[in-house]
Formats: C-alpha cells, structure tokens, sequence
C-alpha cells in the first residue's frame, strides 16, 4: 500500500453460523472494537448477514458505537436490493431500509458468491451501486475473474467487463473527484478453496506481481473511462484467503490499501490482529 494512507481491515460473516446470533456477533463486533478502537490509520468493516442486521439489538450496538468518538468498527450489510419498493419476493432490504435500521454508511455490493451462486450480473451490480451513491451509502465492490477468465488470459477483460458494465454506469450522475465515493475488493476465485473446488482445481494464490498488476489494472480502467481523480484516490482491497499469517506482506504491496476477509476473520483474535498489522504499516513514515 501507499505508506501513510488509511488501510482498511474489512470482515465478511457470510452465513457462518455463530455469527448469525445477535449475541455471539454482539460479543464478537464488541470485543474487536474494545481491542482496536486505539488505533490510528486502519478502518475496520464488518459485513454481516441480514438474518442478524434485522435484529433490534444489533440495531442498538449500532447506534452505540456511532456515537462513541473512537475507531470504531463499522457495521454494514453484504447485499442490498436495487430499488427502494416495489413487487420482490423476499428481497433483501434496500439501502433506505438499511438506513432506517441505523446502518448509515457501509454496503458490500457484487461478492463472488452472489455472482457465482446466485446470478448476480454486472447490470445488477451497477443498479445496486447507483442506488447506494444516490443515499449516500459507502459500497466495496468486489470484482474478481475466475479460473477459466484467468487460465484463458482474460483476467483483465473480466475486470474491464466488471467495471465498464458494473460499476462506471452508476457514476454518470457525479463528477470526477478524488473525494472516495467507494471502494473496490479484488477477489481472484482461483485463489479462494470454496471456488477453485467448483473447477475442480486447488487453490493457488497469486503471486505478489500478480496481485500488483491487477490492482494497479484495476485503477487504470477508471481512469481510461473518464475518472482519473476517482482512480487516484482509489482503495482497493485484497480478497484472496487473506489470514494474519500474510497480512503484513500483502499490505507491503504497491496498490493494495486493505484486505477483504472471509473465513480467517470469523475469528476475533484473528481481526484483531489483522487490524494491528493494518495500523502499523498505514502509519509507518515512506522511505
């Protein structure tokens, strides 16, 4: 990452069961904050599952820590619906409920799993997106190509594809700034167990010049479609089976400014710790 800038620590619950209970998660999003909320440079995320964003305790804790003037963890969904009413059945609730809910800022938006299990397409994702900048929500938008894009040597075209379709379309309505209006997620399936299986492949993460030129790619493709100021002032993080035992040496890397975390930050410790490395590489002075 650029030393110096603000390194983001972003946990994904999917539907991992524990954290399903509002307690468990309570105790879980409480303990984190009570172990980070001292540090400087690193913003910590959790994404969790709407089963347990409804529940009005959740809710409270919300509140709770939006008024504490500390670093404190933010609380978002990991989807949300592309329209604020109309005739779904069980949709997710939209970004307006969401904020009526008191989750005010952060939305994860376009995961693999939601593409991949679920259809989500990059028209989808760019509606999502276009609804989240217009109430003033902060997305991460993940993007990612598979192991088929990646072994074809497409993995670029399926970022181009992702961004152009997905993402550039919700931004007619504002202008250029270097102001972030959102971040990105980069998430190379080959790399993640859950998905190489379905290719009946292992999972092999990307080399440390990979992960660099497809961050950077990433920025580029903003900037070749109108948005240069939007591209400077970029975050994009890692999602690629990051865990503390690599946390360090990924955020070391030219272009990454935070990781997107699944399984590895379902547990406590393992945040914590993450957020810590975070800390002290963002505030480290540049060479």
């Amino acid at each position: 990452m650029a030393v110096g800038q603000v390194s983001v620590i972003a946990s994904n619950t999917k539907f991992h069961k524990p954290l399903r209970d509002p307690e468990t998660f309570r105790d879980h999003i409480l303990g984190i904050f009570g172990a980070t909320g001292s540090l400087k440079g690193v913003d910590v995320r959790i994404f969790g599952h709407q089963s347990v964003l409804l529940d009005a305790m959740i809710q409270d804790l919300n509140s709770f820590l939006g008024g504490i003037n500390m670093n404190v963890p933010i609380i978002g969904p990991q989807n949300m619906h592309w329209t604020d009413d109309g005739s779904f059945t069980d949709a997710a609730p939209s970004v307006q409920e969401w904020t009526v809910m008191g989750y005010q800022d952060n939305i994860m938006l376009g995961h693999s799993e939601l593409r991949v299990y679920f259809g989500e397409t990059d028209e989808r994702v760019a509606q999502k997106t276009a609804l989240a900048l217009e109430h003033g929500q902060f997305p991460t938008i993940c993007l990612g190509q598979n192991p088929d894009e990646e072994n074809q040597g497409k993995g670029m075209d399926a970022l181009n594809r992702q961004i152009t379709e997905g993402i550039i379309p919700a931004l007619n309505l504002h202008e250029d700034t270097e102001e972030p209006l959102f971040d990105v997620a980069w998430e190379p399936l080959a790399a993640i167990a859950g998905f190489a299986k379905l290719w009946d492949l292992k999972a092999v993460p990307p080399t440390d010049a990979d992960i660099q030129k497809y961050h950077e790619g990433i920025q580029n493709i903003f900037s070749e479609n109108g948005y240069p100021l939007i591209a400077e002032g970029l975050r994009i993080l890692y999602g690629g089976s990051a865990k503390p035992t690599n946390a360090e040496k990924l955020l070391r890397l030219a272009f990454v400014h935070g990781l997107l975390i699944g399984t590895a930050s379902w547990s406590m410790e393992n945040m914590i710790e993450m957020a810590i490395i975070a800390s002290r590489v963002a505030q480290e002075q540049p060479a």
